[in-house]
């Protein structure tokens, strides 16, 4: 059969790009291979690829999250459903730009009016200073994920969801993962993105929801990747789950992908094979946005919900949970209503909703002969999103900082949301050719944060930097190298009696 066009061109390109890795394998030991891709460049970037193309381009990155000229169909984050609670009704259809109802304009550009903390992202990584692309070379992808290599320097997991908007199928997700090393100011595989190997689940627990059409769908959705106490990795993700149709499963990363030399076949584990974890009832249909935590004896505990109130529970290594124990930090009530952003009832088209793994922090900096981590100066954080969908769907991520000792109480929130730079701005030109309304800013949906600095684990310091990672208009992947100081520098602090 005749190739042509483009289809030549990509075969071409990856015989060469396969004589180039073989010839790798003879210039450099196997363990030198990042050092010898970063000598020479790294021959993946510039391999010819439909998708790469179409999403990238030569354009620039505010340009990159705009390709779209026509509204795509409603996806996980621009419906609304990120958990049972919210509906797609009449009120959430999509608006042409300008064409909104008066009370939810008026809404929107209420919640366009915030005032941000601007942080200061690595400029030695993106030298402009604005948010990096995250690249799989020959695959789209959205909703990202970094954390530094186990071994190796100045190489990186990524992990993201696979973009499947030019599939011919609708029910088949996976997520990508691959190493990456940072070149011309993208994070980008070194080695060709694999598939994941996260096994498919069922459920009859769909079955009179209005999720009915999930029990078909095959494969993980937002996975998230982290390290736990002892440096252990793991993957967590929504999958159809036993008392939910979508629930949320927990498995150890390196039974998932390559990793430290030596055997990973401890079968005692925790969380050695996927485990479908649990909740304290009430059960919805779909939970998503789950996070764990650990405390200072490193008992782990999971996170459902931020918002009107918080839940959580410990967590046994069966997936098991105890009681809701929010109720034990009493402070939060008020807290939670004296800070939290606030909801516009008006409209029923804002939420709040978790968004990121957790993480430990000592308030005071490495870099410090003084600064030794304690009860009194460590804290657990993690970033919720006050979200709105006016049209189009729109996030502001906030801090949250709680105590790593028992009851949890809340420390602090964010007095303003985050802005990362590069993000489009309302009335900016990212959306000019798009569907997108002009009058609102860019869709970015943070996904995770972990610590940039190899070994750190699950705890830092304020002088260190993190890896905050999302999603740009849900077919885009992009992060920022921000210090923990900068994240947690404009916090109301709660009154904890």
């Amino acid at each position: 059969m005749l190739l042509k066009g483009n289809a030549r061109v990509a075969v071409v390109a990856g015989f060469l790009i396969s004589l180039t890795l073989v010839g790798l394998l003879f210039i450099a030991p196997l363990d030198d291979a990042s050092h010898a891709l970063r000598k020479l460049g790294n021959p993946f970037k510039h391999a010819p690829s439909a998708t790469v193309t179409q999403v990238f381009g030569d354009a620039t990155w505010t340009e990159i999250s705009a390709t779209a000229t026509s509204k795509p169909a409603q996806d996980d984050h621009d419906a609304g459903d990120d958990n049972d609670e919210e509906d797609v009704d009449d009120d959430m259809a999509w608006h042409p730009a300008g064409h909104l109802p008066a009370a939810q304009q008026k809404a929107s550009d209420e919640a366009m009016a915030l005032e941000h903390i601007r942080l200061t992202t690595n400029t030695t990584l993106r030298r402009n200073g604005t948010f990096f692309p995250i690249i799989f070379p020959g695959q789209g992808s959205y909703n990202p994920n970094i954390i530094p290599h186990p071994s190796h320097e100045d190489t990186y997991i990524i992990v993201a969801q696979r973009d499947k908007r030019d599939d011919d199928e609708l029910i088949f997700y996976s997520a990508l993962f691959c190493e990456a090393m940072f070149f011309d100011g993208e994070l980008i595989c070194i080695k060709p993105p694999l598939i994941l190997p996260i096994q498919s689940t069922t459920t009859d627990a769909c079955e009179g929801s209005k999720w009915e059409e999930a029990r078909e769908w095959i494969g993980p959705h937002d996975t998230r990747i982290f390290y736990g106490v002892h440096g252990h990795p793991y993957a967590m993700f929504s999958s159809q789950a036993e008392h939910h149709c979508f629930g949320e499963w927990l498995q150890r990363l390196d039974r998932l992908m390559p990793w430290l030399p030596g055997p990973s076949t401890y079968t005692n584990d925790s969380f050695f094979h996927a485990t479908d974890l649990k909740r304290p009832p009430p059960f919805g249909a779909m939970e998503k946005n789950w996070f764990v935590f650990w405390d200072r004896n490193n008992q782990s505990y999971l996170h459902y919900d931020v918002f009107p109130s918080r839940t959580f529970a410990k967590l046994d290594r069966d997936g098991s949970v105890g009681e809701d124990l929010s109720h034990l930090a009493l402070s939060d009530a008020q807290c939670l209503s004296d800070y939290m952003p606030s909801v516009n009832p008006a409209t029923n088209l804002e939420w709040i909703h978790q968004s990121t793994n957790s993480l430990a922090v000592t308030f005071c900096n490495r870099t410090d002969p003084s600064c030794i981590p304690s009860a009194n100066n460590t804290r657990l954080f993690t970033l919720f999103q006050h979200k709105s969908f006016y049209g189009h769907g729109v996030y502001e991520p906030y801090i949250m900082v709680f105590s790593q000792e028992a009851p949890f109480s809340v420390y602090g929130i964010s007095s303003k949301p985050l802005w990362f730079e590069g993000r489009g701005e309302a009335g900016g030109a990212w959306a000019e050719g798009t569907w997108r309304p002009d009058d609102q800013s860019q869709l970015l949906f943070v996904v995770s944060m972990n610590w940039r600095r190899r070994g750190s684990g699950y705890h830092g310091f304020l002088d260190d930097e993190l890896f905050v990672s999302f999603g740009v208009e849900d077919q885009a992947s992009g992060g920022a190298a921000v210090v923990a100081g900068e994240l947690l520098a404009e916090l109301n602090l709660c009154d904890q009696g």
